[in-house]
């Protein structure tokens, strides 16, 4: 099964997804691939779809969410 028909399933079946609502995806750039299969299968499901990806930097560990992000929840 492609990964994104996975996650479109993950999707429809687990968050009960409908056309017209819209997900925030947040990733980081060392997973952004498990992050594009869901915005492709929410972009499939008719989903306002944005996608944060947030870069991972060696020995920076994050106590709090980028302030960019916050505005945008």
């Amino acid at each position: 099964m492609e990964p994104k028909v996975a996650a479109s399933n993950a999707l429809e079946a687990v968050l009960e997804a409908k056309p017209g609502e819209s997900i925030l995806i947040v990733t980081d750039d060392v997973r952004k691939d498990v992050a594009d299969a869901f915005a492709e299968g929410a972009i499939e499901l008719g989903l306002w779809t944005r996608m944060i990806v947030l870069d991972t930097e060696e020995n920076v560990y994050r106590v709090s969410p980028p302030h960019h992000l916050v505005e945008m929840i």
